[in-house]
């Protein structure tokens, strides 16, 4: 039934009272009315925000909403965390060459685990498949029967390790059993929000043809150039879109644009971390501050120093007292002034040697740092040594690194160079390292960044 609540010639002046008839019809109808202009069609208008096609409605905009930290913007299923907690049956089956026979399934090795193994055995036996093979030969159908078992305890049914692991879930009050699930936890992308964290209406808001998730996925120099860019519609717009624009181009500025939004801070290298920490202080204009550095270079690729000198210069400029601490001879000789303790170290040190400008300390012959401002660094002679081998890592993906395939020698000192964020912890710690261990059955062990294959680990064991 349709009730008439106004007929309205348009114009200049009937905006007021087309404002009041929908205020009217709103209120009858719990916020739907309609507007029908002579000639075209019937046009639905509901109050608030509400799609004019398929009619979802959403939450007005407030600053929870935007925020994965609260529960208004959360994703609901993995709330805020972008992963859900599971099961890594790489660490379940650390060594694919075991047999379930051999104990291939290393939470049931144990003595406490009798049942398990022997309700297995009948399980295997009732569908032929053959405990004495090793795990990674058996099919992926008979594989995933193990895992997923019976599905129930009743009846003295082998209830599969899912269900074993969720039966622990249930238990997990009890300290003991807690510890155990963490040494089987994995953390997976949450199949709901497909990693973004936030909840679908907070990801309905665009700015600029990107939703939120999309900003965090922008690489810093890519989201800095695009705001750039876009105009805003109102004044306070525009004062949000400036001080984006300056807090990154200040991270820019120290070579950092390559970072994307979303990368977590415990993945940043030690050079990256500094130079976030400076730009911090650089966005937040600080005047009047001391500011005391504790060795910023420490982990710093020689061609990341310029831009960190750069980054202290302007926080001085702004009328800040910047202290260092340091031994690189390019901050040293970037400084206003010098001040050397010593002449050694505990018992030995404590003494004012020298206090002056770094042209002034690199006369000084007699002092440690004056002769290595002077005479630079000495080259040590490398160590010959026949190579025994060597490891082949192809396809390495994670963080910084871009599909690097690289052959490693085995039995040398070889080392690994290049500016602080180019991907060098990441290859020897996050893949080189994680990978090797999960391959001699290490269970305790973080998965390995992305990659395709390590080869050469049989010449390690």
């Amino acid at each position: 039934v349709d009730v008439v609540i106004d007929r309205i010639k348009l114009g200049e002046s009937s905006a007021g009272r087309l404002q009041e008839a929908l205020e009217q019809a709103w209120g009858m109808t719990q916020g739907t009315a309609a507007i029908v202009v002579e000639g075209t069609e019937r046009r639905n208008v509901r109050r608030g925000l509400v799609c004019p096609s398929c009619a979802r409605g959403f939450d007005p905009p407030r600053p929870g909403l935007f925020s994965y930290q609260s529960p208004v913007g959360a994703c609901e299923q993995c709330r805020g965390f972008g992963r859900v907690i599971g099961i890594d049956f790489q660490k379940v089956f650390p060594d694919p060459s075991k047999s379930l026979a051999k104990g291939a399934i290393r939470p049931w090795s144990g003595k406490s685990s009798t049942w398990e193994r022997r309700t297995l055995k009948k399980f295997c036996a009732r569908l032929d498949i053959d405990m004495t093979q090793p795990w990674g030969e058996l099919t992926k159908e008979q594989q995933q029967a193990v895992i997923r078992g019976d599905g129930t305890w009743s009846g003295g049914k082998y209830p599969g390790i899912l269900k074993w692991f969720q039966y622990l879930e249930s238990k997990a009050y009890k300290m003991h059993v807690r510890v155990m699930l963490s040494r089987y936890r994995a953390y997976d992308p949450c199949p709901a929000c497909q990693g973004k964290r936030l909840n679908p209406t907070a990801l309905s808001y665009c700015v600029g043809d990107l939703d939120l998730a999309g900003w965090h996925a922008l690489e810093l120099e890519e989201a800095r150039d695009r705001l750039t860019t876009w105009k805003a519609s109102h004044a306070q717009g525009e004062l949000v879109r400036k001080e984006l624009v300056s807090r990154l181009g200040f991270l820019c500025d120290v070579g950092l644009g390559y970072l994307t939004l979303d990368r977590q801070a415990r993945t940043l290298s030690g050079g990256e971390a500094q130079r976030v920490s400076l730009t911090a202080a650089l966005g937040a204009s600080l005047s009047g501050a001391l500011i005391v550095l504790d060795e910023p270079t420490v982990g710093l690729h020689p061609s990341d120093v310029a831009p960190l000198v750069a980054c202290m210069r302007s926080l001085a400029d702004h009328d800040n007292a910047v202290i260092v601490v340091e031994h690189d001879p390019l901050v040293i000789g970037a400084t206003d002034r010098v001040l050397e303790l010593g002449p050694g170290a505990g018992a030995e040190g404590g003494r004012l040697l020298f206090d002056g400008t770094p042209e002034a300390l690199r006369a000084r012959h007699d002092l440690p740092t004056g002769r290595a401002l002077a005479e630079g660094r000495a080259a040590v002679a490398p160590m010959r040594r026949e190579m025994r081998g060597k490891l082949r890592v192809t396809g390495a993906r994670a963080n910084n690194l871009r599909d690097v395939s690289v052959e490693i020698p085995l039995g040398i000192v070889c080392g690994l160079s290049g500016p602080s964020g180019s991907g060098k912890s990441t290859l020897a710690e996050d893949i080189l390292y994680r990978g090797l261990a999960r391959a001699f059955g290490v269970a305790d062990v973080d998965p390995a960044g992305d990659h395709d294959s390590i080869d050469g680990a049989d010449q390690l064991a």
